[in-house]
């Protein structure tokens, strides 16, 4: 360009602000906050310690001797909010919504335990009729369809060039090397003083040549028998591109070969002077490597090298591993060959059956063949589709067997072995099929609805929706059958439906939240614009909503069934009508069970012990803000090797053509409508030549190909005007007519009657020659006296309207070409079509029409332009939507909802620096990935929130306790081990796309989510969980005067006491820290007379009197 005023900028590679620098200083100024606050909570522990020593050991010295967490807290360290009468009044709706829904779960847990006849059944039928409509499923496995919006920018841009040019050329190609016995050698050119002594790799050794062209003459006389028709064969003819159809019918066969017209004879001719051998094939290959076009070459034979189907090879798609300087390409010394069969490509695909039966026996041919000297790869249009869908049937095996554990994990612990005598009775087998049958019968409801409302399934469905609702159901089992153990053991003469009710009103509230704010979070992600990451979230949504439909009615309904099998000694295994004699019952009063047990007297010890817990609050806000500062580094993309088996031959093909191959897609800056072609003015905005406008489009693109480094582009652009021009120059030989005919074409213009279309000294058309010839240049095919027609190259490169009136033609569209640079992973794809856009601006500004640049793999990599904001987007949606709903479920309790939220995001932080840790980039699956994450650590926190704030206990630290001791017992039983093991088994899936992006992912969501739920939460709940309101309120369903007082998860207004509260036998009371006076003795505080934070505290059995002790009123 000769001035910078008169081009545009061509693209700058992008430096921009380092955003990691702002990362940098918040993760640092966290860490330094973390331990400031740690060392503050330590301080504060110490001080406590000391404080309270002679209280504590008085305490100790009257209690039982056992490990517990209340010997931490002070005896006046009570969170009871009494004087907030906002704060009361919004607590006290929020009691009477729990009441109410509790209420409402207790009448239903027990008609479906009553009539469970009628609930089964009739949910069967429902969710069948609901799985019946997966008979209507379509599955697509097109990549196109799966990541680009229909309404997307590149997914435009492919329909449009589709439509005008129609869709990009299918490619079966084969990258040939030797192998190490194969060496390279020298020729020395006659004729040259000094000698001229010429070095060739070792694919130009005759003997490989030959060999070469054996089997490209192979693999072009593979004919296959067309289905239903057993004399009729597809050929290559009959499926590949013929860019000089009708006149040459050759296919298009992009090789050295073709240098030689894939002529056998040719490809043998030497000569020599006596002596020594003065020409040979490899002479020809460097010879036309220079002068693809050349119609004819050097010494006798005078063998051209133009192809045999018309036009040139281009030596960067035919030879590869060359050397380079980055401008010059030394072709001689080539390591590998490349053959290339372009075959045409049709928007419906019914019209590409006969080129994908053609392409299998393609591939079948080239993975039986043998050689001695070469080593092949190789692909074809159908190959990567094939791959993956051969990747998902042999992974089936590896999921089945994930599901397979889950189910034997399930059936084995879902209930509490008692003794080994009753093994036989206490197992659950048939309630664990029921269960994880259930969510499968979810899930398949979600498709069949997905199904009806037409909606397109992914193969990504299949494989993550499974995982994540067995994660979220089985978690949900475990805490319906802890509960009803739980009612068990504080009322057990109750009648099962009875029992049943409790259980399901006391945990209800908490599956309801989980529920709902993870198929809101689901739900809402369906704004994504890409489809597969829409689906998913559609699915996902609604197979999470109908799993707890199913949990609360069905499964309610057979545990029920389960329990009244037990009661009478029934042995599980489908085996209900053996009834074992009641002898074999043990004895001893039933105690809780050991994860119940370790988790009481070891775990939530060593997390909340007043000494560690500044410790883990160190641990946790350094590695979160540490994490927080890896999330930068995440890398965008998807490799494509990934998405394929280990073993699958493509793994060689795309690591030869990562090492041999030096120029990459073809890129066609696309002319939109509405340019004036006729207008000379406008004409020089397009060509490339000095008398164009010096920012023209051609001048544009060849400067950017002079910094293919940062642009891109490989290659100045290919440009039909400059072709035309050329054509139409009248000191050439190319365009004629009749004289006195300017309609009728002739060859050799300047003999006899043919006359050139111009008058001599005439550079230009004006726009009636432009016009009038312009036909006539589309149809003309190169030859050995003009090469410049243009129906080979560019018959296909403009979209013109003909008229019987040449004067009212019009040219609608048009494109230029160039290339790619060799693009080798995700970030060199993403900036070859950011800079192609860059690119693209600028000559829309110089042309005053839309240009768009368009290449077959942008529909693909236009999805990672916009990754972070679509992530953020559909995590922050999720967020809120969990927020809401865990406000609404937690009784209006906002500082609850916010400390859930908490925990999810830090699970996220957490989370992204694993990605950036382990190589897993940004991209639609991780996106699904983190979506579902989002749902996983609702399952991991929201549970034991809830229960915190239900806990009446009047310490943080005591209800942190209690949460951790009993909702914890599930959540590790439940979705912890369950998801831990089913994640296990993927670590021996074939897939490399399962390995990184599910397998460790999986593994990672499970040991961040279960930390964070079990270490952090009750910690930092424990230091500032929402206060405790003295709300009183009825209970939502009848007590049983004869009843034991130990319950399941307390409401906060609930009138019952927690099973964690009663430690003691009725005949030893000792003295407890919050008063100096026990609780009463079951059968009295029932009446809770002493309720008030005034009162004297309930009446000591057996009385023990204290010097500064006043004598309480009974």
């Amino acid at each position: 360009c000769p001035s910078p005023k008169l081009c545009p900028p061509l693209p700058k590679e992008e430096k921009g602000f380092p955003v990691w620098l702002v990362f940098v200083g918040i993760g640092a100024a966290g860490i330094l906050l973390s331990l400031f606050t740690s060392m503050c909570c330590m301080v504060i522990a110490v001080v406590h310690h000391k404080k309270y020593s002679i209280e504590e050991e008085e305490a100790n010295s009257t209690s039982s001797s056992d490990a517990s967490i209340n010997a931490d807290t002070p005896a006046n360290d009570n969170d009871t909010v009494e004087n907030c009468g906002v704060c009361l009044g919004i607590a006290q709706v929020g009691a009477w919504m729990e009441f109410v829904i509790k209420s409402l779960f207790y009448y239903w847990g027990v008609f479906a335990a009553k009539y469970w006849f009628i609930v089964i059944p009739a949910a069967i039928l429902l969710f069948g009729a609901l799985c019946a409509g997966i008979k209507f499923i379509n599955i697509t496995t097109d990549p196109v369809e799966l990541w680009s919006a229909p309404d997307s920018e590149a997914r435009t841009e492919k329909n449009y060039f589709d439509k005008n040019f129609s869709p990009f050329y299918r490619t079966e190609q084969v990258i040939i090397r030797t192998k190490p016995h194969v060496h390279g050698y020298s020729f020395v050119v006659p004729g040259t003083i000094p000698p001229l002594n010429m070095t060739f790799g070792p694919v130009f050794q005759r003997e490989i040549l030959l060999e070469v062209f054996e089997l490209q003459e192979r693999l072009k006389n593979i004919t296959v028998r067309r289905p239903g028709n057993l004399s009729d064969y597809i050929t290559l003819e009959d499926i590949c591109f013929k860019p000089l159809n009708p006149d040459n019918n050759n296919c298009t066969i992009e090789s050295v070969i073709n240098y030689f017209q894939n002529d056998i004879s040719n490809l043998e001719y030497t000569e020599d002077n006596g002596f020594d051998i003065t020409y040979n094939a490899s002479y020809h290959i460097h010879y036309c490597t220079r002068n693809p076009t050349a119609i004819k070459g050097k010494y006798a034979k005078q063998i051209p090298c133009l192809a045999e189907y018309g036009g040139p090879v281009d030596p960067n798609t035919a030879l590869g591993g060359f050397k380079s300087d980055g401008v010059i390409n030394n072709y001689d010394t080539a390591t590998a060959l490349l053959i290339t069969f372009v075959v045409n490509n049709h928007v419906d695909d019914s019209d590409n059956e006969d080129a994908e039966l053609w392409e299998k026996e393609f591939l079948r041919t080239l993975k039986d063949y043998k050689s001695d000297n070469l080593t092949i790869s190789y692909s074809a249009e159908r190959a990567i589709v094939d791959e993956i869908n051969r990747e998902s049937h042999t992974d089936i095996i590896t999921i089945a067997a994930s599901y397979v554990c889950m189910f034997i994990y399930i059936a084995l612990f879902l209930g509490k072995i008692r003794s080994v005598k009753t093994i036989l009775i206490d197992l659950k087998v048939c309630l664990g099929f029921f269960g994880v049958l259930i969510v499968l019968m979810a899930v398949g409801a979600s498709l069949g609805f997905i199904s009806f409302l037409k909606v397109e399934a992914s193969l990504i469905i299949l494989e993550v929706v499974p995982f994540l609702v067995l994660a979220v159901g089985v978690d949900n089992l475990f805490i319906l059958v802890h509960s009803y153990e739980r009612v068990q053991r504080a009322a057990p003469t109750l009648p099962v439906n009875q029992l049943t009710g409790r259980a399901l009103a006391e945990v209800a509230p908490s599956l309801l939240l989980t529920a709902s704010s993870e198929s809101a979070a689901f739900l809402l992600g369906a704004i994504s614009t890409m489809p597969a990451v829409r689906t998913f979230s559609l699915c996902a949504g609604m197979a999470v909503f109908f799993n707890f439909i199913l949990q609360v009615s069905a499964f309610v309904s057979v545990m029920a069934l389960d329990a009244k099998r037990q009661r009478a000694n029934r042995i599980d295994f489908f085996l209900w009508c053996l009834q074992l004699p009641k002898s074999i019952l043990p004895r001893r009063k039933e105690r809780m069970g050991l994860l119940h047990f370790v988790m009481k007297k070891f775990v939530s010890i060593a997390v909340l012990n007043r000494f560690f817990r500044p410790l883990w609050m160190l641990l946790f806000g350094v590695t979160f803000f540490s994490s927080l500062v890896g999330i930068p580094w995440i890398q965008i993309g998807l490799d494509q090797r990934l998405a394929l088996p280990k073993d699958s031959y493509l793994q060689n093909y795309f690591a030869d053509m990562n090492e041999y191959l030096h120029i990459g897609a073809p890129v066609y800056f696309v002319i939109k409508n509405g340019f004036n072609y006729t207008s000379q003015e406008k004409q020089n905005l397009i060509c490339s030549g000095s008398t164009c406008n010096p920012s023209s489009m051609g001048t544009q693109l060849a400067i950017a190909a002079r910094t293919s480094s940062i642009t891109r582009i490989a290659e100045p652009p290919s440009i039909w005007l400059d072709s035309y021009y050329e054509w139409l120059d009248p000191t050439g030989s190319c365009c004629g007519h009749t004289e006195g005919d300017p309609n009728t074409p002739c060859d050799n213009p300047g003999k006899g009657n043919c006359v050139h279309c111009l008058p001599n000294g005439q550079l230009r058309p004006n726009t009636t020659e432009f016009l009038l010839f312009l036909e006539h240049f589309f149809t003309a095919n190169p030859t050995t006296s003009c090469a410049a027609a243009g129906h080979a190259a560019y018959n296909s490169a403009v979209v013109v309207d003909y008229n019987s009136d040449f004067m009212k033609t019009k040219i609608e569209t048009s494109y230029v070409m160039t290339f790619h640079t060799i693009l080798r992973n995700s970030s060199d794809f993403i900036s070859g079509l950011k800079q192609a856009r860059q690119i693209s601006h600028n000559l829309t500004k110089t042309l005053g029409v839309e240009v768009f640049p368009y290449s077959v793999f942008y529909v693909y990599y236009e999805q990672y332009l916009h990754i972070i904001p679509d992530m953020a987007l559909n995590i922050g949606v999720s967020l809120v939507a969990v927020f809401l709903v865990s406000i609404a479920m937690l009784g209006l309790n906002v500082w609850g909802a916010f400390i859930v939220i908490m925990i999810i995001v830090m699970i996220l932080v957490h989370m992204g620096a694993v990605m950036a840790l382990v190589g897993i980039n940004a991209n639609a699956v991780s996106l699904v990935n983190l979506v579902m994450t989002v749902g996983i650590a609702v399952e991991f926190s929201a549970h034991i929130v809830r229960w915190f704030i239900s806990c009446k206990k009047k310490t943080r630290l005591e209800r942190a306790e209690s949460a951790l001791t009993n909702m914890g017992s599930s959540v590790i039983s439940g979705i912890t081990i369950t998801k831990f093991i089913g994640v296990f088994i993927l670590a021996f899936a074939k897939s490399q796309l399962f390995e990184v992006y599910y397998f460790r992912m999986y593994i990672a969501m499970v040991i961040i989510g279960a930390a964070h739920g079990l270490i952090f939460l009750p910690v930092i709940l424990s230091y500032i969980g929402p206060p405790y309101y003295p709300i009183r309120i009825r209970s939502p369903y009848p007590i049983d005067p004869s009843e034991t007082v130990v319950n399941p998860p307390p409401a906060p207004f609930s009138s019952e006491i927690p099973e964690d509260e009663k430690k003691y036998p009725d005949a030893t009371i000792p003295k407890t820290r919050e008063s100096l006076y026990p609780d009463l003795p079951t059968d009295v505080t029932n009446y809770m007379p002493y309720s008030n934070p005034g009162d004297y505290g309930p009446p000591t059995y057996p009385r023990q009197q204290q010097p500064t002790e006043r004598t309480p009123l009974l």
